[in-house]
């Protein structure tokens, strides 16, 4: 079986290993039964303890044990994600679609499309055309 000493050299390789930031303030107490004490302890990455609003014990909270809870709070923020617009086809009306396409002259049969530029600006005009 581990010993205390052995448990605390394993957490200390823990947070050393993963550059583990200590969230809780020192010198708060989190433990009281014959004295107080720091025994519960939070810790983050550094990156998430960039986060940080607060690190509180919550007395407040209503528990069975003399350990008291530990409220972290961090301050996140989601990315909002633009809406891509999608083609509606169920509710196209293809005939105002074809005189549009006719009232553009966008497809004039007439077209002689020889070069890549030439094929590139008539893929563009029909783009644009709808």
């Amino acid at each position: 079986m581990l010993s205390q000493h052995t448990y605390a050299d394993k957490l200390i390789d823990i947070i050393e290993e993963h550059d583990l930031v200590q969230l809780t303030p020192p010198g708060t107490i989190t433990y009281s039964q014959n004295g107080e004490s720091t025994i519960d302890l939070a810790f983050a990455t550094s990156s998430i303890a960039n986060m940080l609003v607060q690190c509180i014990v919550r007395k407040d909270i209503e528990q069975q044990s003399d350990h008291f809870p530990i409220a972290t709070t961090l301050q996140l923020q989601t990315a909002k994600q633009e809406a891509t617009p999608k083609r509606a086809w169920k509710r196209l009306d293809t005939a105002v679609l074809a005189q549009a396409l006719k009232d553009s002259r966008v497809f004039e049969l007439d077209q002689n499309l020889r070069t890549k530029a030439e094929i590139d600006n008539k893929v563009a005009q029909i783009h644009k055309a709808y």
